[in-house]
């Protein structure tokens, strides 16, 4: 799954202040954390999701269905941030919970 992220992206490669914030590349360890996510993904049967540098150096899972919106952001302190589709942020302690409160969003 790396390998098909780094086709897509290369998140690798970004230069210093890439987003005119300063922000670094992310990382390997951001990266590879990105990966478990997708297979998260699968496993809840989430929207297909949509993968981005973030502004702060991480990287942003989005996951769109209809008029619903929510993400998944990596950060490069090593915290992850989760945002549901009602637009509430939460500190995401334990992925697997953050990523049912975000298929729970879109059953509603």
């Amino acid at each position: 799954m790396l390998a098909e992220m780094e086709g897509k992206f290369d998140l690798f490669n970004l230069p210093l202040g890439w987003n005119n914030y300063k922000a670094e590349s992310p990382n390997l360890v951001k990266i590879k954390s990105s990966e478990v996510v997708l297979w998260l993904i699968r496993f809840f049967q989430l929207p297909e999701p949509i993968i981005v540098e973030s502004s702060q150096g991480g990287v942003t899972i989005y996951f769109i269905s209809g008029e619903k919106k929510a993400n998944v952001e990596f950060l490069t302190s090593g915290e992850m941030v989760a945002t549901g589709a009602d637009g509430q942020a939460w500190k995401v302690d334990h992925l697997p919970l953050a990523l049912a409160r975000i298929k729970s969003h879109f059953l509603e």
